[in-house]
């Protein structure tokens, strides 16, 4: 896969980053993964996100964690073709085989729209319905 000099620059950062040098082989050839790359972050910040959109009514906050959700996970599934998905303390799965991620990448937004529904859209009573008689 190709990547756009923006995001290929910008991977190289942030890598460099993290592995402490900023050169390209450094980056390239880590002996671990960066923390970021653990999956069970994103699913603990979407949790958290959702928990707070509900005490605080904010439906913008959880729109918000959901396509952070989609993003890490969309990324995670990538990387797990070379390495698997890393689940912090648990540990690592085998290496994601390339059918299934084509399948899961391609399921993906189709799940977190079934997961997102009963949470985005809200539940009317009948209290807030308004009937009108049309002749």
């Amino acid at each position: 896969m190709f990547l756009g000099r923006r995001e290929l620059f910008l991977r190289v950062v942030l890598t460099g980053f993290i592995a402490c040098s900023w050169k390209l082989s450094d980056a390239t050839h880590l002996e671990k993964r960066p923390f970021f790359h653990c999956t069970t972050l994103p699913i603990t910040a979407w949790l958290m996100m959702n928990f707070y959109a509900s005490v605080f009514n904010s439906p913008k906050l959880s729109y918000y964690s959901w396509i952070i959700l989609a993003s890490f996970l969309s990324h995670h599934i990538r990387d797990g073709t070379r390495r698997g998905l890393w689940f912090c303390p648990i540990g690592s799965t085998q290496p994601i085989p390339y059918y299934l991620y084509l399948s899961m990448s391609m399921m993906l937004p189709h799940v977190l729209q079934w997961l997102m529904a009963p949470s985005v859209h809200e539940v009317k009573s009948p209290e807030d319905e308004t009937l009108i008689d049309i002749v």
